[in-house]
């Protein structure tokens, strides 16, 4: 079965973290003794939830999104990346003050938004800028949920 672009680019950072498993061996428990909880939010019946909810001593919401390429001069718009249903429910969890971001990949990199940078266009040059790899995104998202 093909995955799509998002489900792959979702994949590549969950193989980084330490999430827990169903069948989850004590050689693994040792190696980490700290391990996330993830689901993947995949729910015909209601719209709009983020793509992943990771749970540890903290817990925070992730919506993925993945671009084919990057724009030559447009700017990206996260708004229009999303759906209504999906900025609303976004913004309410962010407004409750719960921990809320936007992770956009490419072939470059990703960048990590949060829940207020809905609304700003990013230019092509900051987006760049602000692109991490893979490995940077994970290691962020893991100090986000341990700390």
């Amino acid at each position: 079965m093909t995955r799509n672009p998002e489900t792959r680019f979702i994949a590549r950072i969950n193989r980084l973290l330490p999430l827990k498993r169903r069948a989850e061996s004590s050689r693994a428990r040792a190696k980490y003794p700290f391990a996330i909880h993830c689901e993947k939010m995949a729910n015909p019946w209601t719209s709009g939830t983020a793509d992943c909810w990771y749970s540890g001593k903290r817990d925070i919401w992730v919506e993925y999104k993945c671009l084919g390429k990057l724009p030559q001069r447009a700017d990206i718009h996260p708004e229009k990346l999303l759906r209504p249903l999906q900025t609303a429910w976004l913004t309410e969890r962010a407004t409750e003050g719960r921990r809320v971001c936007i992770i956009i990949g490419c072939p470059d990199g990703c960048v990590w938004l949060e829940a207020n940078e809905i609304g700003t266009p990013i230019p092509v040059d900051v987006f760049r800028r602000r692109a991490l790899t893979i490995e940077t995104a994970a290691e962020r998202l893991l100090r986000e949920i341990q700390s």
